[in-house]
């Protein structure tokens, strides 16, 4: 009987796995997508009134260059004759048949902006729940160019030192010093889409930056970033 049984179990183990590998036949078990890396970087800022040139890509497919299956969308709409954000977008689908696609942006800046350099990590301030502790980094600001950079929460920590929801819900921003210490937003980005940034003011002698932030129901707060000071 023990022995009967063994055999059953091994008829049951050889049909299974029969199956098994039809099931599967012809199925590769990697695939491949197109990777494209954008020459100069996926953000540029490009001066007022020159023409655009792309500074182009490099496109692989599994190793391969494939850079004529890449199609180019969004270089018509690049005006340099007005102050923006622009996006230019490459797009492919590789030998496997998977699409794949980034973005590069174009930042046009008009006239004079500010010589002074915004980079480092600061702390916050909300209306709503005032001043967070003077050490606590909210937010980081890089320089893109001369003038021009880009911030990681221009909420001021509202939402993530405020209300604690978590690091998720920040407004990412791009935006231009400008010689009066306005500062002009380009393009912002948060979980719920873009919110309205007005009254931008940098104030050098203590290093702090003010805005109003207003989402589009009409929920509005004011904001302050000031620049943590480095340990000597």
């Amino acid at each position: 009987m023990k022995k009967l049984l063994y055999i059953l179990i091994i008829a049951f183990a050889f049909v299974f796995t029969g199956c098994g590998d039809k099931d599967t036949e012809g199925i590769s078990s990697l695939v491949y997508l197109t990777k494209i890396e954008l020459t100069g970087g996926d953000i540029l800022v490009w001066e007022f009134g020159e023409p655009f040139v792309d500074p182009g890509f490099t496109a692989t497919d599994n190793g391969v260059e494939v850079n004529e299956t890449v199609e180019v969308s969004g270089l018509e709409d690049v005006d340099t004759g007005a102050e923006g954000l622009y996006e230019v977008k490459y797009s492919a689908v590789s030998k496997d048949g998977f699409a794949s696609s980034v973005v590069r942006k174009v930042i046009v800046v008009e006239g004079e902006v500010s010589d002074i350099d915004l980079t480092g990590g600061y702390n916050g301030y909300s209306s709503s729940y005032g001043a967070f502790p003077p050490t606590k980094e909210v937010c980081k600001i890089t320089k893109l160019a001369p003038g021009v950079f880009e911030a990681t929460d221009f909420f001021c920590g509202h939402y993530t030192e405020g209300r604690k929801i978590g690091g998720a819900y920040v407004m990412y921003a791009l935006f231009k010093l400008n010689t009066d210490n306005t500062y002009t937003v380009f393009e912002n980005d948060t979980p719920w889409g873009p919110w309205i940034i007005s009254n931008g003011v940098y104030d050098p002698t203590i290093k702090k930056m003010t805005h109003t932030i207003t989402h589009p129901s009409g929920f509005s707060f004011d904001g302050a970033l000031t620049l943590i000071p480095e340990e000597d």
